[in-house]
Formats: structure tokens, C-alpha cells, sequence
């Protein structure tokens, strides 16, 4: 019908007939080009968030790595200050200490290359710390664990409720001739994990300085960012290191 209308046409109707067709085709075209180009720029900003969550996943895993990395010669140094003493009093005790330590290693090591593990798991290696520490404190250290059940199988950083001991004993029992006590426990509210640990004394400048209170500070805030905090405050007589974190089941 087309051919047959624009043989009859003038040279100047057959032209604006052709713009008016060719306007007409542009209604249908232009939607699919605009649907085209939007479609095109979500994938390229969809590519663009993911690099940058990668970035940001691997710098978090580099930075958690890191952490790790200055816990354990942290770990070694204090647990290697308590052999020396025992063997200046009992050098059967330092050897029994050592097999400990050589346990203890084996276990931390087994939590090496994890950003979390099971509350449990951390319990059995303060347990084995605690261990170590009562051969060279003997009757001056006396120690409590009580975590309730429902908290067992939560997740919290590898070595976290173990840096609150090593500061508890370093600051806490082993500057009392007396020695003294160390509670820890942990239970769960509102769906957040609490851990304290409690020692008798007081806080000092020299128990809120260290790397691994630091330490601790800066992998909770890389595990769950805001959601998580510690505190180091004074209650009744006693020095309580608490954990705040969300419930990772």
C-alpha cells in the first residue's frame, strides 16, 4: 500500500512521507535502546559494588590475618615468662609446664587459619591455659569456668576469652602476694553473647595498655562492626573484661 501511495506523491510529499515513517519506527525503536542502556549500566554498577566488596572482604581477611599473626608470639612471650620462673623454683614443675605449653600450641594452632570457632573450643583452650598458669601460681591462682549450655555452640574470635585471663593473671593475681581468683562465664541476652571475666583488684594504666586488649578491640569491630564491644570496668571490688557480640550460631 505504501509503494503503491508514494508513486502517486510528489518528490517533496514522498520525502516528509519517508521522515513521517522513519518518526513513526523511532516511537518503537527508542524505548528498546533506553531499555537496552539501563540494562547495560545496573550490570557495569552491579560490577563495580561487587570489585568493591571484594576489596573490602579481602582487606578485612588481610587485616584479621594480620591480628593473628602478632597473638600468638604475644601468647608464646607471657606463657615463656612463666616457665622461666617455675625454673628457678621447681624444674619439675617447668617440665610439666612445658608439655602444656606444647598442648596449648597444638590447640591454638588448630585455630589458626579461622577468624571464628565455637565458644567451647575457646573454653578448652583457656582451660588448658589456666592449666599452665596453676603449675607455676599453684595455690595462689584459683579459677571458675561456667558457661552455660545454650552459649556452647555460638562463634566468637579464636584466643579472645584467652586474652582475658593473660591480662587478668598478669595484672590481677600475679601482682598479689596473696595471689587471687578469676571467674569467667558467659551466657546469652536479646540475642547477643556476653563474656566476662572478673579478677579481684583494681584497674591500673598499665592494664588498659597492651597489644592484646588492642588487638581484641580491633578483630571484634572487623567480626561484626558496630554490634560488638569490650570494656574494661571496675565493679565491687573486682576488674571485669566483658565481650559484647552478636549470636553467630
Amino acid at each position: 500500500f505504501r509503494h503503491v501511495l508514494m508513486s502517486h506523491l510528489p518528490v517533496h510529499s514522498k520525502f516528509a512521507f519517508l521522515i513521517l515513517i522513519y518518526s513513526n519506527c523511532l516511537e518503537y525503536v527508542y524505548p528498546w535502546f533506553g531499555v537496552f542502556y539501563i540494562h547495560e549500566l545496573v550490570r557495569a554498577n552491579s560490577k563495580i559494588i561487587k570489585k568493591q566488596s571484594e576489596t573490602r572482604s579481602s582487606l578485612q581477611l588481610a587485616q584479621l590475618e594480620n591480628l593473628k599473626n602478632q597473638l600468638n608470639p604475644h601468647f608464646l612471650f607471657n606463657s615463656l615468662n612463666s616457665i622461666k620462673a617455675l625454673t628457678l623454683s621447681n624444674i619439675f614443675l617447668a617440665r610439666e609446664a612445658i608439655v602444656e605449653l606444647a598442648e596449648l600450641l597444638r590447640t591454638s594452632l588448630d585455630f589458626k587459619n579461622t577468624s571464628e570457632i565455637f565458644l567451647y573450643q575457646e573454653s578448652r583452650l583457656v582451660e588448658k591455659y589456666l592449666k599452665l598458669e596453676k603449675i607455676r601460681f599453684e595455690d595462689r591462682l584459683n579459677y571458675t569456668i561456667d558457661m552455660s549450655y545454650e552459649v556452647q555452640f555460638l562463634k566468637i574470635p579464636p584466643m579472645s576469652i584467652q586474652l582475658l585471663v593473660e591480662n587478668a593473671i598478669k595484672h590481677g593475681v600475679s601482682n598479689s602476694k596473696k595471689g587471687g581468683y578469676i571467674t569467667i562465664s558467659g551466657f546469652r541476652e536479646n540475642d547477643f553473647l556476653y563474656i566476662k571475666v572478673k579478677n579481684g583488684g583494681k584497674i591500673t594504666i598499665n592494664s588498659r595498655k597492651g597489644i592484646g586488649l588492642d588487638n581484641l578491640d580491633k578483630r571484634l569491630a572487623l567480626n561484626y562492626g558496630k554490634e560488638a564491644k569490650f570494656t574494661l570496668h571496675e565493679m565491687s571490688g573486682e576488674v571485669v573484661a566483658e565481650i559484647q557480640a552478636p549470636c553467630l550460631e
